[in-house]
């Protein structure tokens, strides 16, 4: 999985023809046909769009759920929060894709007590309890729909905090000299792995709000898509792959909901 943008991919074809051909490379990226930048979505660019596109399906559901609804404080704050959450599993998918993992697990692990947070506060009406709330205590309140949320949790905040044990990948020692990874390819991996059973848990927590909401709405659920983009993930990082990077993308695929959950 490439972690360069397209627009720094193009922008180096177009040099390297416009070294071969003599012509400016302002002509050779205006007139070189489109043809020449198209090819198959990579398997982070799938991974991404999928997940993204099933949050913001989930929250269209929310909103339209709420529209029947008279007005309830909690879950009006509540409902805020489920955005915000949703916005930093976007924010995560961003860090990702600049091969960062550390960050990615703090803004993760941030998104779970967004979330946690809200499904707490959408219970209670009163505005002193709401604001009582704390959103790690709450993290438990995700359990009945989300049974394997802590260990999920628990994982994002070893690497969320310093900790020797879960950051001794990024110390490396090359010619006698101690080095810091920072960013890598296999940190971009390990962070769609998390992020890719993060938003299987954002989404099937979703359901489960909208059809306590209007037991009558026919809501189409299908998490078996997330297990299908993590096999596209494991197979992408191979057995020969870096064996940090197998043995999380594994522990994860023991977290994933079974499709037959939904």
């Amino acid at each position: 999985m490439s972690t360069y943008p397209e627009k720094l991919i193009r922008g180096v074809f177009a040099a390297q023809v416009s070294s071969w051909s003599g012509i400016s490379l302002k002509a050779a990226e205006r007139y070189l046909p489109n043809a020449l930048y198209k090819r198959e979505p990579r398997t982070d660019e799938k991974t991404r769009v999928y997940c993204l596109t099933e949050i913001k399906r989930r929250l269209e559901h929310l909103s339209s759920v709420n529209q029947k609804l008279a007005e309830h404080l909690g879950r009006a704050v509540g409902d805020a929060g489920v955005s915000m959450a949703a916005n930093a599993i976007e924010n995560a998918f961003r860090l990702a894709d600049i091969g960062n993992l550390f960050e990615t697990t703090a803004v993760a692990r941030q998104s779970i007590e967004q979330l946690a947070w809200s499904f707490a506060a959408s219970q209670l009406e009163v505005a002193e309890e709401i604001s009582a709330l704390r959103a790690q205590s709450s993290i438990s309140t995700l359990k009945t729909t989300l049974p394997k949320i802590g260990t999920l949790y628990g994982w994002l905040s070893e690497h969320a905090h310093w900790k020797f044990e879960t950051h001794r990948q990024a110390i490396v020692t090359r010619d006698q000299r101690v080095l810091t990874v920072l960013r890598s390819v296999d940190y971009k991996v390990q962070s769609y792995c998390f992020l890719t059973l993060l938003s299987q848990y954002f989404c099937a927590h979703l359901d489960a709000i909208v059809r306590d909401r209007a037991a009558d709405v026919e809501l189409e659920s299908n998490l078996g898509g997330f297990i299908d983009a993590y096999k596209q993930i494991v197979s992408a990082i191979g057995a020969q792959g870096n064996p940090e990077t197998l043995l999380t993308a594994l522990f994860f695929k023991d977290l994933l909901l079974a499709d037959e959950a939904t």
